[in-house]
């Protein structure tokens, strides 16, 4: 298949997703408008889950209607809860009800990538889920969905590993000072970057930002100043910053309008990439985001 402009998140497709969704989830018919528009920018690579409420379900309906059409999927086992007590058979069959789901929701023979959600289900019992899963010739590519740079310099260092997806953004650059993206280029493992707007919190107006992330207000601002200075918006500002990242990439970007999906396609199309003076200068003046910060997962804890 052809390289897609970029890759189409498509949680806020299936469920109410993101900081600064304002839309929440869409209909069908405004989904299908939304993936028409996708297509017809050039978009051919859609990423999913069986986590991301009926998601795979609108891919599967909109492709079976629209046959012809050239495209990849992404999609992810669902989180599975191992332990050390759990039967090595139990946990196969675990995985493959996930997989015949997903292949009846997005109504297709095949998986062209599939990731582990957790890291931990991939590391689990010496990998024997991956071992498994490379036998299955209706899987074309597997990989995993990490959340540190440690999880991804070891599923770069595993047989049969062949995608990762992490979280990078103008505010979360350790896997690029882990040196993740030459590591993973080095051994051909294509890169899916999500997160790239943090869930939209770098894009949001000080004034909206809610309570509880307060603590995000004075890392925005320096953002702000720094792109001003470059006169550039923080979109324009962070795709700059993600087209100098080596390696084969794909960057995730979900949208809750079409609207939103034209001006993602025209920012890919027109923004260069981001110059060494820049790029020194934004890692100088950001320095080190603490996690409370740039993992969402600890956003509420301290409400």
């Amino acid at each position: 298949m052809n390289s897609s402009l970029y890759t189409l998140g498509t949680a806020q497709l299936g469920m109410p997703y993101g900081v600064a969704n304002k839309l929440g989830k869409p209909d069908i018919k405004q989904a299908f408008n939304l993936l028409d528009k996708a297509v017809a920018l050039g978009i051919r690579s859609f990423d999913t889950a069986t986590a991301y409420g009926n998601s795979e379900e609108i891919l599967g309906d909109y492709f079976y209607q629209n046959q012809g059409i050239e495209h990849e999927i992404i999609t992810k086992i669902k989180p599975l809860i191992l332990d050390s007590q759990t039967p090595e058979d139990v946990a196969i069959q675990e995985v493959n009800e996930s997989v015949q789901v997903s292949l009846e929701r997005l109504k297709i023979e095949s998986i062209p990538v599939l990731l582990f959600h957790r890291y931990d289900n991939l590391i689990w019992e010496n990998c024997c889920l991956l071992d498994y899963l490379n036998k299955l010739s209706y899987i074309k590519k597997i990989g995993v969905s990490v959340y540190t740079p440690e999880q991804a310099v070891t599923a770069i260092g595993l047989d049969g590993i062949s995608a990762i997806q992490l979280p990078t953004n103008l505010l979360d650059m350790r896997f690029i000072k882990a040196r993740v993206f030459d590591l993973a280029e080095k051994k051909d493992i294509r890169i899916y970057i999500r997160s790239v707007y943090l869930q939209g919190l770098i894009l949001m107006n000080i004034e909206e930002i809610p309570s509880y992330l307060k603590v995000a207000e004075p890392f925005i601002r320096r953002l702000r100043e720094l792109s001003d200075y470059y006169n550039l918006s923080l979109q324009e500002f962070t795709v700059s910053f993600l087209k100098a990242i080596p390696g084969d990439n794909q960057i995730v970007i979900g949208c809750e309008a079409p609207e939103q999906v034209t001006e993602n396609a025209r920012l890919i199309k027109s923004v260069s990439q981001m110059n060494r003076e820049i790029r020194e200068k934004l890692f100088e003046k950001m320095g080190d985001i603490p996690d409370y910060v740039i993992n969402p997962s600890l956003w509420k804890v301290n409400i």
